[in-house]
């Protein structure tokens, strides 16, 4: 199994996050902008253009959630997906709001344009966060004691918070900051990070 994943992109920070509580033992290499032979190879692979791909075998994924489900599943242990299909589908819709509507905010600051694009991106960040706090607080993880799919797409946001130059409002950070710290001292969240991910450091 071999994983291909951009140096700065959340989202491929998310899978990592997958690939290392599941203590997947796979090849996972890290596609920078100078690594021109590795781009080749992704492009022959993915036609989408971006980063992210999976192979094993004869499958390619290069879709986020497609590739994370299916490492849940070929990899069962720990589970990340709920077995009810209720709270299954309440898993996938909340992973894709974070998709939507925190991530392309998140990544105007990771590619940072004119300042008003970067005000805005902040700005919208910080908005849905606050729109979301409450959940945080309810229990030590999304899904209770143990790591969530929801968790491993959450934590590369929250990671990136303070280096981004987004301050929460003060009742946001109330309930966000010590589920926060939880994420990043958890051990697959720590194997995750790789040299680029380590120039920011949570809230």
């Amino acid at each position: 199994m071999l994983l291909y994943c951009s140096a700065l992109e959340p989202v491929d920070h998310a899978v990592r996050v997958v690939f290392r509580e599941k203590r997947i033992e796979a090849d996972i290499r890290i596609v920078r902008e100078e690594n021109r032979k590795l781009r080749e190879d992704v492009a022959d692979l993915n036609p989408s253009g971006a980063i992210l791909t999976l192979t094993d075998r004869h499958l390619v994924l290069y879709e986020s959630q497609l590739i994370a489900e299916f490492l849940d599943e070929r990899y069962p242990f720990p589970p990340l997906m709920p077995v009810d299909p209720v709270l299954r589908a309440h898993t996938r819709q909340l992973r894709q709001r974070i998709i939507n509507n925190l991530y392309p905010p998140l990544c105007e600051l990771l590619y940072p344009g004119n300042e008003i694009a970067v005000a805005g991106a902040r700005n919208a960040v910080r908005d849905q966060l606050s729109t979301m706090a409450s959940m945080f607080s309810r229990q030590p993880f999304q899904a209770g004691d143990d790591l969530s799919m929801i968790d491993c797409f959450i934590a590369p946001v929250l990671w990136r918070l303070s280096g981004c130059g987004i301050q929460l409002q003060p009742s946001a950070l109330r309930h966000i900051r010590p589920y926060a710290r939880r994420l990043f001292a958890h051990g697959s969240f720590k194997r995750s990070l790789i040299e680029e991910d380590r120039d920011y450091n949570g809230l």
